[in-house]
Order: C-alpha cells, then structure tokens, then sequence
C-alpha cells in the first residue's frame, strides 16, 4: 500500500513539472515573438525609407537621360550602387521573411500541443488558466506576424518595382549613350570630308558626280529588303532628303508634323545634348525608329503611338531650313535605313 502511494504521488509530481515546462515554453515563444515583430516594425521602416531613397535617384537618372554626354562614367558608378543598394535589401527581407515564417511555425506547433494537453483531465484549474493567458496572447501574435509578413512581402515587390525601373533605364541609356557616340563620329567625320572637299576643289566635274549618285542608287535598290518592315518617312512635307551613312536626313521648312514611322512604344522623349529633340519609339522585333534633330515632341516615355500618328511639330525658324535625322535600329545595331524605309514616300 504504501508503494502504490509513492508511485501515485511521483505520477501526480511529474504531470504538474510537465505542465510547468509547457506553460514555460509557451512564454519564451511569447517573448520572441514579440522581439522578432517589434524587430520586423524597424526593419520595414528602416527599408522603407531606403526605397524612397533609391525612388529619388533613378527619378533623378531618368531625368538626366538626355545628358548624359559627360557624365555617363558617373552615371554607371550610380546605377552600380543602386543596383548593389537594391540586392542588399532583398537579402534582408528575405532574412526577416524567413524570422517571420519561423516564429509563425513555432507559436502554431506550441497551440496545436495546448489544444492537444485539454484532453489532459490529469491538469489542474490553474494550469488550464495559465495555459488559456499564453494561447491568448499567442493567437494575437500570430496575427502581427501574419501582418508583418505580408509588409515585408509588400516591400519585396516594391524593391522588384524599383529594379525593374533601373532596368528599363539602363536599357534607354545604352541606346542613347551608342547614338550619342555615333553622332560625335560623324560630327569628326564631316569635319575631315569637308577639309578633303576643299583640298580636292572641283577635280571631279558635275556629270562624274552625277554618274556616282546613280550608281549608287542602283546598288542601292539591289539591297535586299525586309519584308514586313517598311517605315513611313517621320516627317510630312519634306523639301528634300538626304542618306548619311546608314540614316537619312530629312530638310523642312515651317512648322511641319512629325509622324510615328510604325506603331509602337515610346521609350524615350526629350533632348538630347546639343543635338535637338529625340524620340525612340520600339516598335515588334526589338525595332528601333530613332528621330533627332530641330522639333518639339508631344509625347512622353511609356506612350503607345499608332503608325503615322503626330508625335511632334518641327520648329519654326523664319528663313531658314531645318532638319530631321531618321535612322533604325535591331537590338543596339543601326540598320540601312533603304532596307526599312517606304521609298515610294521619298
């Protein structure tokens, strides 16, 4: 009789120890739970304020685009860090996702045991109590960390927001950056033909030049052409027209429309250095229509243009001519603007 009693005691001893170690384990995931949202609240505002941060800045590269003649070493060092910047802050809320997730696991598994310990009939009143405190407060936690998680997966998609941004923009630039270059080539090109022009004086009589340009042409007309592409001339009213190297310089005089070459989106809208106003318009198969030169553009980045819709108004100078230059371009290669353009409007 007296062994029953001991082992009965000993029973009685080890279930109270064992709902002391269960009501223990609730509150320690009570205080981290409650370490990890407060953590989670400075970490979202913390991140928050970075993306604003970076916001500002591509605002600032996007606004920059057509000046970038000078300081474009500048420009990639800055795309650079805010690239780095980006990646950094994915890595933290991937971290605190995986916190949230955990935690979330944790206080889950702890209620799904106390639901499982009131089958319990050995726990005293104080106990189910106790129990029915931590169960509370970790019912109401599970729900800041459900909010915090999905804050934090908020602030994901705002950061793949803001890459895709960047990204865009570096697109732009490098198309602009390898126009920028390209011009300048001509611009020294010119210079040298000029100076070669007045060396050589009028060694080549009028007719020889004439036979050239014919010659020309006829090769021209033998290039093999692209079907399914052919671009309406961007100007309407021309007085004339002129190929230079792989593009076409169109002559205006007044105040004429600019039309879109072919339908597509505009990628680009503004000025360009000191060359005038630039419009790149993307049209299907990473097609290019690039428009430069003495016009003022009714459009804006991310429009969608119909083909021979007005995109623009060349500026009028009283007395003098103006020019529009037109040249294509696949992916960042220039193309032969004869192969693209409708040469029944020339």
């Amino acid at each position: 009789m007296h062994k029953v009693s001991l082992l009965l005691s000993g029973i009685l001893w080890g279930t109270a120890l064992f709902g002391q170690v269960e009501l223990n384990e609730g509150k320690t995931q009570l205080v981290t739970n409650r370490q990890i949202v407060e953590k989670q609240k400075s970490e979202a505002q913390n991140v928050t304020g970075h993306l604003e941060t970076l916001k500002e800045k591509i605002l600032k590269l996007e606004g920059e685009l057509g000046n970038k003649n000078r300081e474009y070493i500048a420009g990639i060092s800055l795309v650079e860090r805010i690239n780095d910047e980006l990646d950094f802050i994915d890595k933290r809320l991937r971290v605190n996702e995986n916190n949230l997730r955990e935690s979330l696991t944790g206080s889950r598994f702890f209620i799904m045991q106390q639901m499982l310990g009131d089958i319990d009939e050995d726990q005293d009143a104080q106990d189910m109590y106790n129990n029915r405190i931590v169960e509370k407060l970790l019912r109401n936690q599970i729900e800041q960390l459900g909010q915090r998680l999905n804050d934090n997966l908020k602030l994901r998609q705002q950061k793949d927001i803001l890459q895709q941004r960047l990204l865009e923009y570096q697109n732009v630039d490098r198309d602009i950056w390898s126009l920028l270059g390209e011009l300048e080539q001509r611009k020294k090109k010119l210079s040298e033909d000029y100076v070669k022009e007045l060396e050589l004086q009028e060694e080549k009589s009028k007719k020889e030049i004439s036979l050239e340009k014919k010659r020309v042409n006829k090769k021209e007309i033998k290039t093999k052409k692209t079907a399914g592409h052919y671009l309406a001339p961007p100007l309407v009213g021309f007085k004339g027209h002129q190929k230079q190297d792989k593009g076409i310089r169109f002559e205006f005089q007044g105040r004429k429309d600019i039309i879109a070459p072919s339908a597509g989106k505009v990628v680009y809208a503004g000025e360009l250095a000191s060359y005038g106003h630039l419009i790149l318009i993307e049209h299907k198969d990473e097609i290019k229509s690039v428009i430069l030169g003495s016009f003022a553009p009714i459009v804006q980045k991310n429009d969608w243009v119909e083909k021979s819709a007005i995109i623009g108004h060349t500026s009028d100078v009283v007395g003098k001519n103006g020019s529009i230059y037109f040249e294509v371009r696949k992916k960042e290669k220039t193309m032969n603007i004869m192969d693209w353009i409708d040469r029944s409007k020339l």
